[in-house]
């Protein structure tokens, strides 16, 4: 008894689903040859005006890189010469720079302490290659 009234009941809720109503939008059955023709020939102008958008992206592309690169060429031999210069010029405000606080350095040494501490800083300053 209780495995008929079980087996009754697991029929009842399975079978409850496939008894429901067919929504309206499913089944309308298969489309005609217009409606197929016109989903074709709409499908191919998308894909005709993807194709051409395309093309004209690529073709703006190659234009404008066509332009730069002219462009480029130019700004590019006239940037150099600009950067070189200034890296010449720098350079050599920064030697000059170098220069001046060094032998300001050596003098403001040479003035500091006693006769005795200036005398053995002399000493201590020359250089291991001049022996004389």
């Amino acid at each position: 008894m209780k495995i008929t009234f079980l087996s009754i009941l697991v029929t009842l809720l399975i079978s409850t689903p496939v008894m429901a109503e067919k929504p309206s939008w499913a089944g309308a059955g298969k489309p005609t040859a217009e409606q197929k023709e016109a989903h074709q020939s709409i499908t191919h102008k998308k894909e005709k005006i993807e194709a051409d958008y395309k093309d004209a992206e690529e073709k703006i592309k190659s234009a404008k890189k066509s332009n730069k690169e002219k462009d480029l060429d130019n700004d590019e031999d006239e940037g150099k010469n600009i950067v070189k210069d200034k890296a010449e010029k720098k350079e050599a405000k920064d030697l000059d720079k170098q220069k001046n606080m060094k032998s300001e350095q050596v003098q403001k040494e040479l003035d500091k302490g006693s006769e005795k501490g200036q005398d053995a800083r002399e000493t201590h300053s020359k250089k291991w290659w001049k022996l004389w």
